[in-house]
């Protein structure tokens, strides 16, 4: 596995990979990643895979409690609610 940046600068090689997932931080920016296929006849990589790092803010929700109450409840689903639609509460 090979993730690259726009201007074709490596950011990670993996090899060997063995799972079905992976994670990567990137910091914001345009990138593309390839994926090789490895037997006993040889490899070859997949098509380019490209995307895009956008810059923003994470908001954690730590433990489903958003209201700080200690408690899940109608509120708590309330402002997740308005979380994701990106209102403020």
């Amino acid at each position: 596995m090979r993730v690259f940046k726009s201007d074709d600068t490596q950011v990670q090689y993996i090899e060997p990979y063995y799972d079905t997932s992976y994670m990567i931080s990137l910091t914001a920016g345009d990138y593309y990643a390839n994926i090789a296929a490895v037997n006993d006849h040889g490899f070859t990589f997949s098509d380019n895979i490209q995307f895009t790092v956008s810059s923003g803010t994470v908001t954690p929700i730590a433990s489903a409690v958003l209201n700080g109450d200690g408690q899940l409840n109608s509120i708590d689903l309330s402002m997740l609610e308005m979380l994701l639609l990106n209102e403020q509460a």
